[in-house]
């Protein structure tokens, strides 16, 4: 039996090599898993049973076993390099529709879009669906889990616009949170602005829409959006009244007269501030802290009301740009200054949205503006796209905005290890594997994603060299046991 054995060590050992050989390959291979040679003695057997004193007659490779074991995280320049940390791997679908799975995230976009591997397999993912996180009650992106589609980043997508006022859920509309300096003196010129007039009929004037700044004492800006992502220059503006934490705000928009901004009564929604007077009036505590709106704040008598101010609401209220009316009166100015431009909107002719001074203040310090925020955006352009640790593609937009475009979909088996090689970093499911088992990335029993990395082989380059030279050595006892089996096999042919 001894060559037998020792032919049997001699291919057992001849196939760690080859394994050693194939991990130390790839050790830089990425998403690589190497493997080890478990072995397993043969035994020669009887019907009734192994003689106790019957030696081996040599060993056998039981199993190559891939070791999934998490390899290096590595940091690269490619938003599409994804890595997974922990359990999972990459459903992949070839043009054909076979399924695959990997860990090598090193995907591309092909000409139409698709992420792709260097194979040309597509990565696969879920949908996005819409709901509202019960916490904040904002409207968020979530995956629809439905089946399977290929994860795609359309090159040519544009962003389209949305009119300040128009989001759902949160805080819509302006947000304006500032200090008005409680030192302040009351102005003792009026606020007016007036607009221009053409010059049919009568003589063109030239309006007054900016105020002398010697009748307010605060003013600042923002930009708001209509319905088509058309910019307008929102200008607040600030007047200590003589009723003490009391303060007027008037509104121009776009350098016209104010006429062209309206407030809507939160009280009788169907009433709008249309006089040249102060449209709403914000009201502070005697600590500085804001408790409500007036609507409107002017002084003059409203049916019910003589004396102008309407009772403390809180609601922020409703803010009203005629937009035909700033473009009308826009094109007036050119032609009173000589400039043959018409000034026109295709948008919704009035945008309204509601203006909030939610934490702001009045106390013994400077005017100034701790948030400026508005909800509305212009059209925008693909400018970069990565993919969030939950697995969200998500595309940016040169308006700021970001879209979730498709939600990666991790795979995952009972045993790992049965997967089939399929060559190319690719594994295919086989009966020992057990079925696929699919979810998001972080969802229990999944590993989360890191964009703009990837991970390495999980290779051990110094241990794969010290078992490299254990098999040889192996490999050289097991020829010296043939060897040594060949001379006393000799030394009984040489008996005469």
């Amino acid at each position: 039996m001894g060559f037998q054995q020792g032919l049997s060590g001699l291919n057992v050992s001849a196939k760690n090599l080859d394994v050693i050989g194939n991990n130390v390959a790839n050790s830089n291979t990425v998403g690589f898993k190497s493997s080890r040679t478990e072995f397993a003695d043969i035994f020669a057997s009887t019907i009734v049973g192994v003689a106790g004193t019957q030696a081996g007659i040599g060993a056998y490779v039981s199993k190559v076993a891939q070791q999934f074991t998490q390899g290096n995280i590595t940091s690269s320049a490619n938003p599409l390099d994804i890595a997974i940390n922990n359990n999972g791997f990459f459903r992949m679908e070839s043009a054909a529709g076979a399924t695959s799975y990997t860990r090598n995230g090193q995907f591309k976009l092909d000409k139409s879009g698709f992420i792709v591997d260097n194979g040309g397999n597509y990565l696969t993912g879920y949908g996005v669906t819409k709901s509202v996180d019960p916490l904040t009650g904002l409207a968020k992106d979530a995956a629809d889990r439905g089946q399977p589609l290929r994860v795609r980043i359309d090159p040519g997508a544009q962003n389209a616009p949305q009119a300040t006022g128009a989001s759902v859920g949160g805080e819509p509309g302006v947000l304006l949170s500032l200090n008005l300096d409680a030192r302040a003196v009351t102005p003792t010129a009026a606020f007016i602005s007036t607009g221009s007039t053409g010059p049919v009929p009568g003589p063109a004037v030239l309006g007054k829409p900016i105020p002398d700044p010697s009748s307010y004492n605060s003013a600042t800006s923002i930009t708001t959006y209509d319905s088509e992502g058309g910019p307008h220059t929102l200008t607040t503006y600030y007047v200590k009244t003589a009723t003490p934490n009391e303060w007027d705000v008037y509104m121009l928009a776009d350098g016209t007269s104010m006429g062209n901004v309206k407030v809507l009564d939160p009280a009788n929604a169907p009433q709008t501030q249309t006089t040249a007077n102060a449209a709403m009036r914000v009201v502070f505590d005697n600590n500085g802290n804001l408790v409500g709106y007036r609507v409107p704040a002017n002084a003059a008598a409203v049916a019910g009301n003589p004396s102008g101010v309407t009772n403390l609401v809180t609601a922020p209220p409703d803010i009203q740009l005629d937009l035909q009316g700033i473009a009308a009166e826009q094109t007036t100015i050119n032609q009173i200054k000589g400039i043959n431009t018409v000034v026109t909107t295709g948008a919704n002719p009035t945008l309204t949205f509601p203006l909030s001074f939610k934490n702001s203040t009045q106390f013994g310090s400077n005017f100034g503006v701790g948030t400026a925020r508005q909800d509305g955006f212009a059209p925008g352009q693909l400018a970069g796209f990565s993919v969030s640790p939950e697995g969200a593609v998500q595309v940016r937009y040169t308006n700021g905005q970001t879209k979730t475009s498709a939600f990666v979909r991790l795979a995952n088996f009972a045993n790992a290890q049965g997967l089939q090689p399929a060559g190319n970093n690719q594994w295919v499911q086989s009966y020992a594997a057990g079925d696929e088992v699919t979810g998001l990335p972080g969802d229990a029993g999944f590993g989360t994603l890191q964009s703009g990395a990837v991970e390495d082989s999980n290779v051990d380059l110094t241990a794969e060299l010290v078992n490299m030279i254990t098999a040889q050595r192996t490999y050289q006892a097991n020829a010296q046991t043939v060897k040594t089996q060949d001379q006393i096999l000799q030394t009984l042919v040489n008996l005469r």
